[in-house]
């Protein structure tokens, strides 16, 4: 919260002290300090994960994430801007690339967690889930998310053993 109230004293305290000086340079300041706060966003998803893994516990056992927070933004910048030339169509590969990153640096104690979904499989399911809720008026979207959950889960993997879910609709 600290480092938080740090930046927010940066990005709006700055810019104000510039203000004084040249409201054109301000301007320009406000726009910088903008692109730098899009630029940390995936790094503050993925250390938010990290940091909420790093305080949960099973049977004292510890979950942790590797460090490698570089890999997730390329990941998220990429499958964003693809998202935004596709008009959305990507987004359901970007999201599965982005539980995939997330999945593999997890841990439990010394043992690492794995997804093996499939980005065509799961943008399959997703453009069926979508048309369907569009048809239905929203109501197969209870089932979309239960059939993609289940997805997810059934692959990944702890070791030998992999998740399983019974959720339906």
């Amino acid at each position: 919260y600290l480092k938080v109230l740090v930046g927010y004293a940066l990005f709006l305290g700055v810019p104000a002290l510039v203000r004084q000086v040249s409201p054109d340079l301000a301007v320009a300041v406000q726009i910088a300090f903008a692109l730098g706060l899009l630029a940390l966003i995936p790094f503050a998803v993925y250390w938010s994960r990290a940091y909420l893994l790093s305080r949960s516990t099973w049977r004292g056992i510890h979950f942790s994430m590797q460090p490698g927070a570089g890999s997730f933004a390329r990941t998220f910048v990429v499958g964003y801007l693809l998202t935004l030339v596709t008009l959305g169509l990507y987004m359901p590969v970007w999201l599965n690339k982005l539980r995939k990153v997330t999945t593999d640096r997890s841990r439990f104690g010394n043992h690492a967690f794995r997804y093996d979904g499939d980005d065509f499989e799961v943008w399959v399911m997703s453009i069926k889930g979508f048309l369907l809720s569009i048809l239905t008026l929203g109501i197969y979207y209870f089932w979309f998310r239960a059939e993609l959950s289940r997805y997810q889960l059934e692959h990944t993997h702890f070791g030998q053993a992999h998740g399983r879910l019974e959720l339906t609709g």
